[in-house]
């Protein structure tokens, strides 16, 4: 079949797109940054008329309704002659023909535990398929088509994760955030008990409000009472886990963060319910071996160099409750040392709901500079701005620009930390501003 992409260069349409065509597809796409890569054909504009030459077009909730090929391909889908998917059930109908498919959902951590299931799985000998929104170390094209089992991404925050035909789920929290699709709080909590419950096996977060009461396996790093427990050792993040008191050995994820030790014991109760199920077959202390030498994910937590000692990163989260996992995160691992945080607000309408969140938690780091915002192309809202949330700070971050960056990190020394931190293009500026050094 061949399949056209609009916006094929898009975080989660690429590796679709790769595993399209690893799963036998034609497949070419557009996207104004786009460039072509093995099995794709790219095209850097627009042009409906490509849409009478293919058999399916996949776009994403990012697409607007009037872009010109979506319009050209709804036109076609009317006759019946064309095929038009969202890209969630797109996925769903490459992996359909897969047994086992696990889906992954929560507000925060899909990407990184993701990339660690897959990890596992292909440590613990299986053949999987791998769907990840971010690009895992160990996966050149963000994606692997396999055979036994599949395990990928979904995504809240247009509501498809509804529609992901996984059979076998794990839901890792519920945060408010993306209530510009859902409306209210209570339609967010809402669609993430149908995904827990909807499918064949669920596993789900005790410690989550939303999701403690769900059936369905639970784990827990807290008090509260779970099938499976984690218990921190000492001030670190690494746990003990058991399983209804049974002691089944020790989980440590190379990622700093009691955040991803949380989120792969959740990963472990999943295959660990699979296995006593007997839809899986390995040595459990094999798995928990094998979190530890998880590689990492683009752009979660990842060190992106050095500069006079200092140790820079670079990471995606762009939540309140992210940015604080993060900042404590680096806080346990590398204590006494300075932390200085170079944030880029992402989105008018996601800094407007969690202005005053987003100055709470960057005061924990030692030290704050903003960018300006990144708007994702919404429209600005008056008065909110990076200036705004400098503001709410009341003197505890400073303005700062693409410039001055490289001075910044030649600011730095071996007692320090610079972390990039968000959703829009700090990243591509702060592995820039190290290039500009030398470093990198």
């Amino acid at each position: 079949m061949k399949v056209y992409f609009i916006g094929i260069g898009g975080s989660g349409m690429l590796p679709l797109a790769h595993l399209a065509s690893a799963s036998g597809h034609e497949v070419q796409g557009c996207d104004p940054r786009g460039q072509n890569q093995p099995g794709l054909t790219v095209f850097t504009d627009i042009d409906p008329r490509r849409i009478a030459s293919v058999d399916a077009v996949v776009f994403s909730s990012a697409i607007p309704a009037d872009h010109p090929e979506l319009m050209a391909a709804r036109m076609r889908s009317e006759s019946g002659s064309l095929k038009i998917y969202h890209r969630m059930d797109f996925l769903r109908e490459i992996l359909s023909d897969h047994p086992v498919r696990i889906g992954i959902a929560g507000t925060h951590g899909k990407t990184s535990t993701t990339s660690i299931a897959g990890w596992v799985l292909l440590q613990i000998g299986m053949d999987p398929t791998i769907f990840a929104g971010g690009r895992p170390k160990y996966l050149a094209q963000g994606m692997r088509r396999g055979k036994d089992v599949a395990v990928f991404e979904t995504d809240e925050s247009d509501g498809s994760f509804l529609r992901s035909g996984a059979n076998v789920r794990l839901a890792l929290n519920v945060d408010r955030d993306h209530l510009d699709h859902y409306g209210d709080e209570q339609t967010l909590h809402d669609a993430f008990r149908r995904f827990a419950t909807e499918g064949e096996i669920a596993v789900v977060n005790a410690e989550d409000e939303v999701l403690r009461h769900l059936p369905g396996t639970t784990y827990s790093t807290s008090a509260a009472i779970a099938d499976y427990m984690g218990t921190f050792i000492g001030e670190t993040d690494r746990l003990k886990v058991s399983y209804h008191g049974e002691q089944l050995g020790e989980l440590s994820v190379a990622l700093p963060g009691r955040h991803f030790a949380s989120n792969a014991l959740g990963l472990f109760a999943l295959f660990d319910t699979l296995r006593r199920r007997g839809s899986l077959v390995f040595d459990p202390q094999i798995a928990l071996e094998a979190v530890s030498t998880f590689p990492g994910v683009e752009r979660r937590m990842e060190l992106i160099g050095t500069t006079n000692g200092a140790l820079i990163y670079d990471d995606y989260g762009h939540h309140p409750s992210e940015i604080a996992a993060v900042l404590r995160a680096l806080q346990i691992r590398n204590p006494g040392k300075r932390i200085r945080i170079v944030f880029q607000p992402h989105r008018f309408t996601r800094t407007q709901e969690h202005g005053p969140g987003f100055a709470r938690v960057l005061s924990i780091a030692d030290e704050c500079w903003l960018l300006p915002l990144y708007s994702a192309g919404e429209v600005p809202i008056p008065g909110v701005d990076s200036e705004w949330l400098v503001s709410l700070m009341g003197g505890r971050a400073r303005m700062t620009s693409d410039p001055e960056l490289p001075l910044l990190l030649k600011s730095a020394g071996p007692n320090d930390i610079v972390l990039f931190q968000g959703a829009g293009d700090v990243s591509y500026l702060g592995r820039n501003a190290l290039k500009a050094l030398g470093q990198a």
